[in-house]
């Protein structure tokens, strides 16, 4: 792995709140001009907001400028689950300027700081107390100009538009062995990448997600990967997830192909 990634992967009780906050705020004191943050959800509790919270005022306060975009819903009728409401409160709080990003009909689902345009924080992790301490989760951090730049132009489209669909026109780029890919602008290309590395197995396929589903995600290239290991020609293997009910041991899931008039597809979605 390249010297210029940080990485860290959190368990379910293996850290406190605190202690991912005090990462948040490490990262943030690092901060000279600028923070741009993009947060889908945002919603701490009184100790870890006090401590984030700070961070970003003494950021503030040092003269940095600190740009924040987060997902919010609205209250028109929606046919799926609401995505979560950011503490507004807090926000309000803070000195930076700020964009409340419609998370519907598309979802807003950046977890992304970029500090004065050479270091970027990233992964899978919300900004709440659930997500720093009972989620499994991974935090990156690349310190790279290149890959920096590629966040700030997407950061920008949101800025600029407050439209998810017309984000993520952002050329994929290499620096150093590090590629970064934007959605949903280059969601086919990133879906096609998936989909060609599936293809390549020879006896096994591990996926890591909460989160499969073919209805609204996959494209019919990825589905037929699967149709091909129904036919033998791969193995299904694994599909990760976190652990929970129904559960195999140590959070993996088996995902078979199921048949139909049609052939193979896909599993369903789990309901909400």
């Amino acid at each position: 792995m390249s010297e210029r990634i940080e990485i860290r992967t959190l368990t379910d009780g293996g850290q406190q709140p605190t202690e991912i906050a005090a990462a948040v705020a490490a990262f943030v004191d690092g901060a000279e001009r600028s923070l741009e943050l993009a947060q889908y959800d945002f919603n701490l509790g009184a100790e870890t907001a006090a401590i984030v919270g700070d961070a970003i005022r003494r950021a503030a306060a040092r003269g940095v400028r600190v740009r924040f975009v987060y997902n919010v819903s609205h209250a028109n009728p929606i046919p799926v689950p609401p995505p979560p409401e950011p503490d507004v409160q807090l926000i309000a709080t803070l000195p930076v300027e700020e964009q409340a990003i419609a998370g519907i009909p598309d979802l807003m689902h950046h977890k992304f700081v970029i500090r004065d345009g050479s270091s970027v924080w990233t992964g899978s992790v919300n900004w709440t107390d659930d997500s720093f301490s009972r989620q499994e989760n991974v935090l990156a951090i690349v310190h790279s100009e290149a890959i920096a730049k590629a966040f700030e132009i997407d950061f920008d489209q949101l800025w600029d538009t407050r439209d998810v669909e017309r984000t993520g026109f952002v050329d994929p780029r290499w620096d150093h062995g590090v590629r970064v890919w934007f959605t949903p602008g280059h969601g086919e290309d990133t879906s096609a990448r998936i989909a060609k590395l599936i293809r390549r197995a020879k006896r096994r396929v591990r996926k890591r997600s909460n989160w499969l589903c073919p209805d609204m995600a996959l494209p019919a290239r990825i589905a037929a990967i699967y149709q091909s290991a129904a036919r033998g020609r791969h193995r299904a293997g694994r599909m990760n997830s976190a652990a929970g009910p129904g559960s195999d041991q140590d959070g993996a899931q088996r995902v078979n192909c199921a048949s139909s008039r049609n052939g193979p597809s896909l599993p369903r979605c789990p309901s909400p």
